[in-house]
């Protein structure tokens, strides 16, 4: 992926309408972070970006972030205890070929947007959205 490609391409408003749609349907979080920095480990990234958001305090522990260095080329699915509790381990590795696939291609917003909807679609089962739930965390890109 091209970072400059990617920053300016990545279509901030079809991401966070993905958001929303699948929020609406569970009461599991999802936030996506595009990181400017060079970083050596993805997944050590994401996870202090993770803290760093606050996505450990949710209620359920059902927390997701997809969090993409493009100028490093490289990116992490990642999600809280209460999401490792109940959803396979391989469909995130599916997810995340999926992701690469389309990274490649440079269809960076549809991309994300389809992860986006497939990890919903597992959180929406395990997580259901029920009466009461609340957006416990922001929707929008977060970009450092």
């Amino acid at each position: 992926m091209k970072s400059r490609d990617f920053i300016t391409t990545l279509e901030d408003k079809a991401v966070l309408t993905a958001i929303r749609d699948i929020e609406s349907r569970t009461s599991a979080e999802v936030r996506v972070m595009i990181s400017s920095r060079k970083i050596d480990d993805a997944l050590q990234s994401a996870w202090q970006a993770f803290a760093r958001l606050g996505m450990n305090q949710t209620a359920a522990r059902n927390g997701v972030l997809i969090f993409i260095a493009p100028e490093a080329r490289k990116f992490a699915i990642i999600g809280d205890e209460g999401i490792h509790q109940r959803c396979d381990p391989g469909h995130w590795e599916m997810l995340a070929t999926e992701m690469t696939a389309g990274f490649k291609s440079q269809k960076f917003t549809a991309a994300l947007v389809q992860v986006i909807e497939k990890i919903g679609h597992a959180l929406a089962t395990h997580f259901p959205r029920n009466q009461g739930d609340r957006n416990e965390l922001p929707d929008d890109v977060v970009r450092d």
